[in-house]
């Protein structure tokens, strides 16, 4: 980039420099904050024309300012040691802040085998991100403060506030925002940056996958922050649905009770919970159950493979399983998330009589709506 030009960059260049970047960054946010996740189907269309045709006519008005090319090697060697670098802060950071999932659930290259629909998604993203920050947000910052490292700076900061509200994941993102705009301007090489992009994303979402509310952005990550979880007779406790892992399932009935079990484990201290509580929705309030406790050889044990084999088994009133049970597991203080229903293993009616209870309740309910139907129309 010509450091005169920079200089001498017009007032009419510079608001224009600005309008691109308030159009591009307030089309994300409004597309990630109020429009993701929605059926508003012409509205996430119309969103994301915009932010095409404004990033496209950015890289038109700032066609002159591409840097000059190095050597691909040169590039590929640098962005081999910046992303080795941001990887080694990344794990230490999580560490530090023990946050680190250092038993991950399955090995990093097994996990960048195995999930290719995941990292294929991925890659056309990581392609659009590059693209829009270094062809439309970089060469628009640098022109609004005629500054290189100004730019850099701004542009990295912007790309991590697209990242909002996720705390972690916004300060991994300008870090790594400004070390590929240092790059792109030293190198102008985009495929060294989409791969360096890559591969620290499946290593976040890999090892730190938890600590970055699974990496969402947006509105959606409101929903894995912690919250306050009230019952109708005045329990409380604060929840934080990314501080625990488990699942619970109907087994049989027996005298008018469901008997459960399941497991509900602390991902940060990788023990097993030993307390739960029960919620019934009950008329339109939460109704708490006694207490729950289990004690299993596995709570002072690191979990494993075999975790599926320890954990609770409690026994519920049929009655309340036609309304909406939720089990919650509760440690020192915090409540964690609800715990995941997981269906019966088998379909079959014999094999599982919950199954098979919960079908003669639907067909006793449907004949008794047949029948008030019946009189109504007498």
């Amino acid at each position: 980039m010509d450091s005169d030009a920079l200089q001498n960059s017009s007032p009419r260049s510079r608001w224009l420099a600005l309008g691109e970047i308030i159009v591009v960054v307030g089309l994300i946010e409004v597309y990630l904050w109020f429009l993701k996740g929605t059926s508003y189907q012409l509205s996430k269309n119309l969103a994301v024309i915009s932010i095409v045709a404004t990033v496209g006519f950015s890289v038109w008005n700032h066609r002159h300012q591409l840097p000059d090319k190095t050597s691909i090697t040169q590039s590929w060697l640098k962005a081999l040691v910046g992303s080795v670098v941001l990887a080694s802060i990344l794990m230490f950071c999580a560490w530090v802040l023990g946050v680190i999932n250092l038993d991950s659930y399955s090995s990093f290259w097994a996990k960048f085998v195995a999930d290719q629909t995941w990292w294929k998604r991925k890659f056309g993203t990581v392609v659009a991100q590059q693209v829009a920050l270094q062809l439309c947000l970089l060469p628009a910052c640098i022109t609004l403060l005629k500054k290189r490292w100004g730019g850099i700076v701004l542009s990295g900061f912007l790309f991590g506030m697209i990242h909002s509200p996720n705390p972690y994941l916004m300060l991994i993102t300008i870090a790594g925002g400004c070390f590929w705009c240092w790059m792109w301007i030293d190198s102008r090489r985009m495929m060294p940056l989409i791969c360096s992009h890559l591969l620290l994303a499946i290593l976040a979402r890999e090892y730190c996958n938890d600590a970055l509310y699974n990496m969402r952005v947006g509105a959606k990550v409101l929903d894995l922050f912690p919250q306050c979880v009230q019952s109708a007779t005045g329990d409380s406790f604060v929840n934080d649905p990314m501080l625990l892992r488990g699942e619970w399932n109907a087994l049989k009935i027996e005298e008018g009770e469901v008997i459960c079990q399941g497991w509900a484990v602390d991902t940060r201290q990788r023990q097993l919970v030993d307390e739960l509580i029960v919620y019934t929705a009950i008329d339109q309030g939460l109704s708490r159950f006694p207490v729950v406790r289990f004690h299993s050889d596995y709570t002072q044990r690191v979990y494993g493979p075999h975790v599926h084999e320890a954990g609770f088994r409690i026994r519920l009133p049929l009655s309340d399983f036609r309304q909406a049970v939720k089990i919650y597991a509760y440690r020192k203080g915090i409540g964690y998330s609800e715990l995941v229903y997981v269906p019966g293993q088998s379909q079959d009616e014999k094999r599982n009589p919950y199954l098979a209870a919960t079908h003669k309740v639907s067909q006793e309910r449907m004949a008794l709506q047949g029948a008030i139907i019946g009189i109504d129309r007498e």
